[in-house]
């Protein structure tokens, strides 16, 4: 059995129809691979090695190293596509093989012995524990489809203990500095000028600075619509304009592994959302159709979202805040107020409720301290 890949476009291989006629594991494109298909210069063909009796006999470099790149493409391809997984995975889970086959001279051998004494040498080395779970996950989902493929004989991760992750709890906002962080003015307005909550005044504080102005009204309503419905940072900015719903104040959301859910929004998200809306086409691209642009007009970058999160934090006087401790308060501060947790684990598209469940800790917590403050014989 032949599998190839297209280094540059990923063409599928029922496109490559007479692709199997060319030299093995390397082939330039210049010109059609036969009479009936025509192919841009720039595309290669890499051959991730022949079958024989299940066990692959990897392609080596003339030093006699062996070339793992185009079967770990293959394995991410697999993990977009069937699996479905998001970029962030892909691209851990990828880096993470590499390493894993890195000191292998072929799939035979992928060993149980070999996966147990990479993870040791791994964890002598200090992985952190998050780490070490990962690296085992992306192993047992390489070996997996290794299998399926009918790469290697038999699956050497079905007996691989996966580490133990010590859950910690969450950093979250108090509820007086969540007030502080989407009042707090914002680093790019004059010092004398008043803050952006109402976003009343951005016109007058940037004068003729239109781009300015549109900045100020974005990253105050990415802040405020972060905390109003708990969206993870990949969720903000794979929103669509058509995903927002303002009659009903509700988002279509695309989460982890595609699934799609509705989350509600409030009236000051609302009047942020409405107010961004306004100024976006001065900093959009004219074929943009994400909600929120970077300064350049196009979709905005996941790390200029962390940037404008503790930018605006520390204008606030809070420290070290990350997106992602947004989403903590939103499910605290719920469940301080009396939300179900089922509601919760709704609105944040957690696929198990043991995932919501940390929040539990934090509100214990926050109950404690309420008891401790209030009960006379405490």
């Amino acid at each position: 059995m032949l599998t190839w890949l297209c280094a540059a476009g990923r063409v599928p291989p029922h496109h490559l129809a007479g692709a199997v006629a060319c030299t093995p594991y390397l082939v330039s494109c210049s010109s059609g691979l036969n009479a009936g298909i025509a192919a841009p210069k720039s595309i290669r063909l890499v051959h991730i090695g022949a079958l024989h009796c299940g066990v692959v006999e990897s392609p080596k470099t003339a030093s006699g190293d062996v070339q793992w790149s185009s079967l770990i493409d293959e394995f991410g391809l697999w993990l977009e596509h069937v699996r479905n997984c998001s970029s962030n995975t892909v691209t851990a889970y990828t880096a993470d093989i590499a390493l894993v086959l890195d000191g292998l001279s072929g799939l035979q051998d992928l060993t149980l012995e070999y996966l147990r004494d990479f993870l040791y040498q791994q964890k002598r080395h200090g992985m952190s524990a998050s780490t070490m779970a990962r690296r085992t996950a992306a192993i047992r989902q390489f070996c997996s489809w290794a299998r399926k493929q009918g790469l290697i004989p038999t699956d050497p991760s079905l007996r691989l203990t996966v580490a133990q992750v010590g859950r910690t709890l969450p950093r979250v906002l108090r509820e007086e500095e969540t007030t502080q962080l989407l009042q707090a003015p914002h680093p790019l307005a004059d010092s004398t000028a008043a803050g952006v909550d109402d976003g009343s005044s951005i016109g007058q504080r940037t004068g003729s600075r239109p781009k300015q102005a549109a900045v100020i009204a974005r990253d105050y309503c990415i802040v405020e619509l972060m905390y109003a419905t708990g969206l993870r940072v990949s969720e903000l900015t794979g929103l669509q304009l058509h995903d927002i719903d303002e009659h009903r104040r509700m988002l279509r959301v695309t989460g982890k592994g595609g699934k799609q859910r509705t989350v509600p929004f409030g009236e000051p998200a609302h009047h942020a959302l409405q107010l961004w809306l306004e100024y976006r086409d001065t900093l959009a691209n004219p074929d943009t159709t994400a909600v929120f642009v970077g300064n350049q007009g196009g979709r905005i970058d996941p790390r200029q979202v962390r940037r404008i999160v503790q930018r605006l934090a520390s204008a606030a006087g809070i420290d070290a805040l990350s997106p992602h401790a947004l989403r903590h308060s939103v499910a605290t501060d719920l469940l301080n107020h009396g939300a179900d947790l089922r509601l919760v684990q709704l609105l944040l598209g957690h696929s198990s409720l043991s995932t919501t469940q940390i929040y539990t800790h934090v509100s214990e917590q926050h109950l404690l301290e309420v008891f401790q403050r209030a009960h006379p014989r405490a």
